[in-house]
């Protein structure tokens, strides 16, 4: 895109975007995200035993709730394998949290190239703000939302492995009375 001159839809506000599939994406993106971010509350309940835990939890963003997740892990009795496994999936999560912060708090950008903006749009983006500067020179880097796709398999699936991790250890903890 260096070089090229872009008209984008931010001059004129285009309010309501062109139909298309990567809305439907973005929306459950989001929806499927916020099932791993209710997961942190039960996994913080699941695994304190004191409420207080929990308490302090609440008002915390998900990305200050990932070590304390990591903490209550790994003082669990649970197996090795499994605090490994279950920290790696944590890991998942917070890297796609990074990913659900970026969509749900950028501007969505409809670029039409050398033409009017009208009808569909030649590219729509999120651009990462936070690094304008820092990496590109004070350009604006534009993702393609497509790659949007992809995180929202991957989040139903960290909530899939995650439900059945907690199971296992409900299912020792249970043992263990």
């Amino acid at each position: 895109m260096t070089g090229r001159r872009f008209r984008t839809g931010l001059a004129g506000f285009v309010l309501n975007p062109p139909e298309g599939s990567v809305f439907v994406d973005i929306g459950k993106f989001i929806a499927n995200f916020s099932a791993v971010e209710f997961m942190s509350y039960v996994w913080i309940t699941e695994l304190s035993t004191d409420d207080a835990v929990l308490e302090c939890c609440v008002d915390m963003p998900i990305s200050r709730r990932f070590p304390v997740i990591d903490f209550l892990v790994q003082r669990t009795l649970m197996p090795e394998a499994w605090k490994r496994e279950v920290t790696e999936l944590w890991s998942k999560a917070k890297a796609l949290s990074e990913d659900r912060n970026l969509v749900a708090h950028t501007p969505i950008l409809f670029v039409w190239e050398g033409k009017p903006a009208q009808g569909q749009a030649d590219v729509v983006g999120i651009p990462n703000l936070r690094h304008l500067k820092e990496k590109y020179g004070g350009k604006l880097p534009i993702a393609d939302t497509l790659a949007i796709r992809p995180r929202v398999d991957e989040a139903v699936r960290i909530f899939q492995e995650l439900q059945l991790k907690l199971e296992a250890f409900r299912a020792q903890v249970d043992a263990a009375r």
